[in-house]
């Protein structure tokens, strides 16, 4: 069984012992522990999200290089296509791909969630997840550029998974 702790006291036996090691900027001192755990999850998710913004025209960028490529145009080439789809196209597939996944999986996700004690092991996880992700997505080239959309399809849903 979990423990709780009431940190709106101030007797500083209670407090968790990692609760020390934060620093001041980041806790919340006349407020439960989960406004600070919150609080610190939403800069983290911030990042995530930012990184998926700067990620998106490198990637739009490096497939136009390769349809380019396997059309043989210098210039820009309007009817190019990679992996059968137009360039440009490439973002609104990651969106309709990962939707279309988190739409079938997050109502189970959200039972399981919901209805048994693996909350807090759910949101450590998919933290783990998206943070393996990120580095992974630290690869990006010329050559793996279809894999690190593919990883976006998985960053975007367990993204879902744990704000949910």
């Amino acid at each position: 069984m979990e423990q709780e702790y009431d940190l709106t006291d101030d007797d500083p036996g209670r407090r968790p012992m990692f609760f020390s090691y934060l620093p001041r900027l980041f806790r919340y001192d006349n407020a439960h522990i989960e406004a600070t755990g919150c609080t610190i999850d939403m800069w983290a998710r911030a990042t995530i999200f930012m990184t998926s913004i700067f990620l998106g025209p490198a990637l739009l960028e490096l497939a136009s290089n390769q349809a380019q490529q396997q059309q043989g145009c210098i210039d820009e080439c309007n009817e190019a296509r990679v992996y059968g789809f137009k360039p440009s196209s490439l973002l609104t597939n990651i969106a309709i791909v990962a939707g279309l996944i988190a739409t079938i999986i997050l109502p189970l996700f959200g039972a399981i969630i919901d209805h048994t004690s693996h909350r807090r092991s759910a949101g450590a996880w998919s933290a783990v997840g998206l943070s393996i992700i990120k580095i992974i997505e630290l690869t990006l080239s010329q050559t793996t550029w279809f894999a690190v959309a593919c990883l976006q399809v998985a960053s975007s849903i367990l993204y879902q998974l744990h704000v949910s």
